[in-house]
């Protein structure tokens, strides 16, 4: 089971020695790492911005340059962030395949992606091989091949309208979506992936296809284009229920709308593994943020509070609230290299997509 706890390395005292371009003094990682980050602080310096892949979640400006300042003031290097969500994941990871084909440099730098999204850009070159071993990164957090690591999971739960549910009827694990109440009112995004990722780790693969099936018919379960849409459709009252999306995965609940999270016994998660892209304008800068926010405790913070990411094992976040205390389940990396993508292309085809 991949194991969803970011550990931040040992860190020494001192000074860097590639941080003689900066006054700063930082604390970092084990001695392999320390000897691996120089020159990469020195490229990350001359470069100064880095392109992060956002899918449909979109973000303030507020947010990245709080996500840039966390970061300089770790490294005491000034540098440009900018959340770009150009559109769902499955649509996006074909476009930069065919960018990588046509030999066309692409505009993101960092790509944070489910790890079956991996394998197709994998397969033609779009992926940047770094050794983040070398770097520190923990071994449990550094997925298979060895180019891609865990930053954070989506959890993949259940959200209700408060103004239409009471807390104690909403559903407590993901079976109760069959209900008949629910008839009508759930909505969800039209990708086989969540509800393969939602299903799988938590019931298995043949109650997961007879609750699709399910959904699909006696439901009468609809479908939108993306996760953020399901928790605007959510807030909004135009559904009781929503699948897929925490309820403050773009801060709504923050901002004060009716919605909240279902508490589920047991709630699985996809857990979101970044890689740097091949060719990318930026890929120093890159490489050093997925370093950041998965492997420092000022960056795991500023993470989350900038746009919310983290683990089900993270105090104080929200996928500890929904999956804390062993109640959050990542797939198996077998499941998610071998499994997911031929489950999920069953779930569609069942819900007609």
């Amino acid at each position: 089971m991949l194991s969803n706890s970011p550990c931040s390395p040992a860190r020494g005292a001192g000074m860097l020695a590639a941080l003689a371009l900066t006054a700063a003094v930082v604390a970092g990682p084990p001695a392999r790492g320390q000897d691996a980050l120089g020159p990469l602080l020195a490229k990350a310096k001359q470069e100064g911005a880095v392109n992060i892949f956002m899918g449909t979640a979109r973000y303030p400006e507020s947010a990245a340059n709080q996500l840039a300042q966390a970061f300089t003031a770790k490294f005491g290097i000034p540098i440009k962030v900018t959340l770009v969500a150009p559109g769902p994941h499955p649509s996006i990871v074909q476009q930069v395949i065919a960018e990588t084909k046509s030999g066309v440099r692409p505009a993101l730098d960092l790509f944070p992606t489910a790890l079956s999204l991996l394998l197709p850009m994998r397969d033609v070159g779009a992926v940047a091989k770094v050794d983040w071993a070398a770097l520190g990164v923990p071994a449990k957090q550094i997925g298979p091949p060895g180019d891609n690591v865990q930053i954070s999971t989506i959890a993949r739960n259940i959200i209700y309208n408060t103004n239409l549910v009471k807390k104690d009827e909403a559903p407590k694990q993901i079976q109760d979506l069959a209900d008949a109440k629910w008839k009508g009112k759930i909505v969800a995004p039209a990708l086989g992936d969540i509800f393969s990722v939602m299903g799988v780790p938590v019931i298995g693969e043949p109650a997961t296809v007879e609750l699709v099936r399910k959904l699909a018919t006696d439901q009468k379960i609809s479908l939108v284009q993306s996760v953020t849409d399901v928790g605007t459709k959510v807030a909004n009252g135009e559904f009781a229920l929503g699948i897929g999306v925490p309820a403050d995965w773009t801060g709504l609940r923050k901002k004060g709308a009716p919605v909240d999270n279902a508490p589920l016994q047991k709630v699985s998660g996809q857990p979101f593994q970044a890689v740097v892209l091949a060719n990318a304008e930026h890929p120093a800068v890159a490489t050093l943020m997925t370093y950041f926010v998965c492997c420092t405790p000022e960056g795991e913070k500023a993470l989350y509070e900038t746009i919310g990411w983290a683990n089900f094992d993270t105090p104080n976040t929200e996928p500890y609230e929904i999956g804390g205390n062993g109640r959050g389940i990542n797939p198996s990396y077998e499941f998610q290299t071998k499994d997911q993508a031929r489950i999920s292309r069953e779930l569609a085809k069942i819900l007609g997509l």
